[in-house]
C-alpha cells in the first residue's frame, strides 16, 4: 500500500456504513493489503463501528450520543420543574 493510497483510505474510513462498503472502496481504488495492512485497517473500521465516529475536532463520540443528550435534557427538566413546584 503506497503513502497515497492510505491516506485516501484513512480520509474515508469514517464514511463507510458496511463492512462491504469498506471492501468495495478498496477494490475500486485497487488498494493491495499485506497481511499487517488489511488487520490494522479491518480493527479500525470495526473499532469506528463499535465506538462511534470521531467528530470534527478527533473526539470520538457514542453511536447513540443524540439520544443520550435528548435524555438527560428531559431529566434536567422534570428535575427543574419538580424544585419549582416545591419551592412555590
Amino acid at each position: 500500500m503506497t503513502d497515497y493510497e492510505r491516506n485516501l483510505l484513512e480520509s474515508n474510513l469514517k464514511k463507510f456504513k458496511t463492512f462491504m462498503e469498506f471492501v468495495k472502496f478498496t477494490y475500486a481504488h485497487d488498494i493491495e493489503f499485506d497481511h499487517d495492512e488489511w488487520v490494522e485497517f479491518r480493527d479500525k473500521y470495526f473499532e469506528i463501528k463499535k465506538n462511534g465516529k470521531p467528530n470534527k475536532y478527533g473526539i470520538e463520540s457514542a453511536p447513540i450520543e443524540f439520544r443520550l443528550r435528548i435524555i438527560e435534557v428531559i431529566a434536567d427538566l422534570i428535575i427543574f420543574i419538580f424544585i419549582l413546584n416545591h419551592f412555590t
